[in-house]
């Protein structure tokens, strides 16, 4: 018999059934983990990374889908002396690719090619003369293309212009002449009619970004400002442009509005910003550290000679952090510890940003939300490629 009182279970039944509750609860945790990492790769970003090969045998651009992994050719170029790919630019729906190709010996360009980025075949030729393309860029809603070129004056002088052009048959359907040597241009997402333009300064020292609306007839200059480039926000309200730099040398971020009212402070030690599609944060590489005993400002006590020399080696070490700053607070946040290039970057989603890292030159993606890197292997991005451009799909 049982000296059990009514109700009660023996050890050995216990130990049992804990045993099996602690399998059901395991299972029921491997399940969350499934379900937590199934959601995370649901929600990976879909799109495409557009690179750029060079080599012996000519340039190829192909497409990297970020999902699948799967690479696809879309545009390649033998070498040939005579003429060269310059600009390459996808619309914002990523359906369309445009490839610029010069004439090598007159500096000039030859044609835009525009190739279906779905099966990579070129649909469409549009033939220049006479022009020198600085820059190529789509209208938001795919339809029309910016072309921005410079052309050279008798006195050394450069006047530039805006054409914006039908992308169905390849027409002028309007021109903006641009001040000095025209250098970039950026489209406003939510106004094709507001344009950035960067144009190198007359005396070509320093370079400066100016607003326009091009909506009227008489060109309206919005603001202006000293800055090397400038880039919209996806919502087209504010801009982040990259300052010439400053008396030291070393690059500056700004955020403004369209009339160049500050919306955020100012960064130092910093290039290279780009937008999250929430438009809500910029990544940027942050050249800087923390200066908690006030190290910097005691090299700036320094006589000049040596002090010149501690700061040149500072700011051409070719290396940064890749960085988030909140936009609404100014909070700066630094992913990780891993030190990366001076070049630019590429936001994926609201998570995830693209940088080439510094030892080994191989490319990763940077997790914004949880501070941890996941290198691109080399079967996905290959020493010879270099990464142009992020493209989410559209539906």
């Amino acid at each position: 018999m049982s000296d059990l009182e009514p109700g009660q279970i023996s050890r050995r039944t216990f130990l049992k059934r804990a045993v099996a509750a602690s399998g059901t609860l395991a299972l029921a945790a491997a399940g969350i983990r499934a379900h937590q990492e199934s959601k995370e790769q649901i929600q990976e970003p879909d799109g495409f990374i557009l690179l750029q090969e060079n080599s012996q045998n000519g340039v190829v651009l192909r497409s990297l889908d970020y999902r699948t992994k799967n690479k696809k050719d879309l545009y390649s170029i033998p070498v040939n002396p005579s003429i060269a790919l310059n600009n390459a630019a996808v619309s914002p729906d990523a359906k369309k690719l445009v490839v610029e190709i010069i004439d090598t010996v007159s500096d000039t360009s030859k044609k835009l090619d525009i190739v279906d980025v779905q099966n990579g075949q070129t649909k469409q030729e549009i033939l220049l003369t006479d022009q020198s393309l600085s820059d190529i860029q789509f209208s938001p809603d795919s339809k029309k293309l910016f072309l921005l070129s410079k052309q050279e004056q008798p006195d050394g002088s450069y006047k530039s212009k805006l054409d914006v052009r039908d992308l169905q048959d390849g027409h002028v359907l309007k021109t903006v002449d641009i001040p000095d040597q025209g250098i970039y241009v950026s489209i406003n997402p939510k106004d094709e009619n507001l344009i950035l333009v960067t144009s190198a300064n007359p005396d070509m020292k320093g370079s400066t970004t100016r607003v326009l609306d091009i909506s009227q007839p008489e060109i309206q200059t919005i603001s202006t400002m000293d800055a090397t480039s400038g880039s919209w926000s996806p919502d087209g309200k504010s801009i982040a442009y990259q300052a010439d730099l400053d008396k030291n040398g070393r690059p500056e971020i700004y955020i403004k509005d369209r009339n160049g009212h500050s919306q955020s402070r100012t960064l130092n030690f910093a290039a290279y910003p780009v937008w999250s599609p929430d438009s809500k944060s910029i990544a940027f590489l942050d050249d800087g550290v923390p200066d908690p005993m006030g190290i910097d400002q005691a090299v700036k006590k320094l006589p000049d000679s040596l002090r010149e020399r501690i700061e040149r080696k500072f700011n051409t070490d070719g290396n940064a952090l890749v960085s988030i700053m909140n936009i609404s607070s100014g909070e700066v946040t630094n992913i990780g510890d891993k030190w990366v290039e001076n070049k630019p970057l590429a936001w994926l989603d609201v998570d995830k940003v693209i940088a080439t890292e510094f030892t080994g030159g191989g490319n990763a993606v940077f997790d914004v939300s949880k501070g941890r890197r996941t290198p691109l292997s080399k079967t996905e991005v290959k020493d010879s490629e270099e990464i142009l451009s992020w493209h989410p799909y559209t539906p």
